[in-house]
């Protein structure tokens, strides 16, 4: 093909789309990868999407990296005489872990990514109406607030408030909104606040 030149449009009919890490190529290279990584692993391996994770049955006390409860005896962990740290926090599957249990860490996280692409969104789109910004929002934005939210589900307000910030500002994006609040802008765009009263989503 030429300098210049573009090629047409074709229909995808697979991929990953409405997630953040979508992509059309993306499925097809990761079974390509993925298929014989188990050759030459002594344990055994999860896999999960685009994750994985080597694990093995924890047989003695030492095997303890992260302790959690407050009744744990913190016993000390060590690899060849070398001893390994105790973590206090430890991402799995792009889930934030906590030795307190508490899910404030993932949740500031799950925040500063959103906050990060509606700023881009602001940038980058000159017009703000309903029909770009929502869709945009709840594919790109909201995901990242939802993103694994059964298993690390906020309980305490501050970190409900947090998230729910996000989507109080995607809201005022939109043409038209600036002088509603926002229960009425949740309304008038077809969305729900985070909190759903009925699913408890988070």
């Amino acid at each position: 093909m030429d300098i210049g030149q573009y090629s047409g449009w074709s229909d995808v009919l697979s991929g990953v789309p409405g997630v953040p890490q979508g992509s059309v190529l993306g499925p097809l290279l990761f079974v390509i990868f993925i298929n014989d990584i188990d050759d030459g692993i002594a344990g055994k391996i999860l896999k999960f999407a685009d994750d994985k994770k080597i694990f093995y049955k924890v047989g003695s006390a030492n095997d303890k990296v992260m302790h959690i409860g407050y009744n744990n005896c913190c016993a000390e962990y060590d690899m060849d005489r070398n001893k390994l740290e105790t973590a206090t926090e430890e991402k799995d599957l792009g889930v934030m872990v906590s030795n307190n249990s508490k899910c404030d860490k993932q949740c500031s996280e799950a925040v500063i990514k959103a906050n990060k692409i509606l700023g881009m969104i602001k940038r980058n789109f000159v017009v703000n109406s309903k029909e770009i910004i929502i869709p945009l929002y709840k594919s790109l934005v909201r995901s990242h607030l939802e993103y694994c939210c059964q298993v690390w589900s906020p309980h305490y307000n501050k970190d409900i408030k947090l998230l729910e910030g996000v989507q109080r500002r995607a809201t005022r994006l939109v043409s038209g909104m600036e002088s509603f609040c926002y229960a009425d802008r949740l309304k008038n765009l077809g969305l729900t606040r985070l909190k759903n009263e009925e699913l408890e989503v988070i």
